[in-house]
């Protein structure tokens, strides 16, 4: 029954790979969510006299994660300006939706060469700081875009 093994292993090894890209990417998220709170508070002593900077909890689901950043006016601190709606669908897709509009930015979560999870934008490796970048640059600074 050597096929059996053959398959059963392959099979085996399909799962585990699975499940190791969906809990690394769990925690990716949320190491996105806290750099991404660290950032609005940074903006917000940074820049005190613009629009407010906010990071919303996270909410999550079976099928999702979620996390919205949003800048409000400073005059009217209610008045929502603009939003960016950060998603992790599981298990390995992480989305950013702009209230701005314009095309959605999808990176995901995969394993590297070496079996590491890692970040991935259009297949190459990201660090964390290049996927918040594009993620939240040109929303926190939209000047710059």
């Amino acid at each position: 029954m050597t096929w059996f093994s053959s398959l059963a292993d392959k099979y085996q090894g399909t799962l585990d790979r699975k499940a190791r890209v969906q809990s690394g990417a769990v925690q990716l998220f949320q190491d996105l969510r806290t750099q991404a709170a660290t950032a609005s508070a940074a903006y917000n002593t940074r820049f005190p006299t613009g629009d407010i900077a906010s990071c919303g909890a996270m909410t999550s689901t079976a099928a999702k994660d979620e996390f919205t950043v949003s800048m409000n006016a400073r005059p009217e601190p209610g008045a929502l300006v603009r939003s960016a709606t950060i998603t992790l669908l599981k298990p390995n897709l992480i989305s950013a939706v702009y209230s701005t509009g314009g095309a959605p930015l999808v990176i995901t979560v995969d394993l590297d060469a070496q079996g590491y999870v890692c970040l991935m934008n259009d297949d190459e490796k990201t660090s964390m700081d290049d996927a918040l970048t594009l993620l939240l640059g040109s929303f926190l600074f939209p000047d710059n875009a």
